[in-house]
């Protein structure tokens, strides 16, 4: 990385489609501390997966407002509020097999017992959401 606190602008050319059409972009300089979280699934917990038995859609509409939010916060504090959860009791498995094995998780309510368990990469600024569930946890 440069050692200028700014992305260099680059120009990359892009092949899409069959007809093979080329068109070439530009990566505008973002300043490092403008930088947005990114989302990541790569700790998520699919075989306990509850995000088809969401079946309101308020409440499908507030977890999607979460994922923007995150998305477009550059700072943790911009990340919508959640809980803090400890490694014990139900809530333990969250913290099994996890790439990164020292994490705070954090459980995002967004109605009833509807929830989003995630953690925060501060080095990478990823937000690495580990599950969603609808209902309570009991593992």
């Amino acid at each position: 990385m440069p050692d200028n606190k700014y992305i260099i602008p680059e120009e990359k050319e892009i092949i899409r489609g069959e007809n093979n059409f080329s068109e070439k972009c530009v990566i505008h300089p973002v300043e490092e501390d403008d930088r947005r979280y990114v989302i990541s699934f790569k700790d998520y917990k699919k075989k306990k997966c509850d995000i088809d038995d969401i079946n309101q859609t308020a409440n499908l509409q507030k977890a999607l407002r979460w994922f923007r939010d995150v998305g477009l916060a550059s700072t943790e504090d911009e990340i919508p509020k959640s809980d803090r959860i400890k490694n014990s009791g139900n809530y333990s498995f969250l913290y099994n097999g996890l790439s990164d094995e020292d994490v705070e998780i954090r459980e995002y309510k967004f109605g009833g017992t509807n929830r989003i368990f995630y953690y925060v990469d501060e080095a990478t600024k990823t937000v690495n959401c580990i599950l969603i569930k609808h209902s309570h946890l009991e593992y």
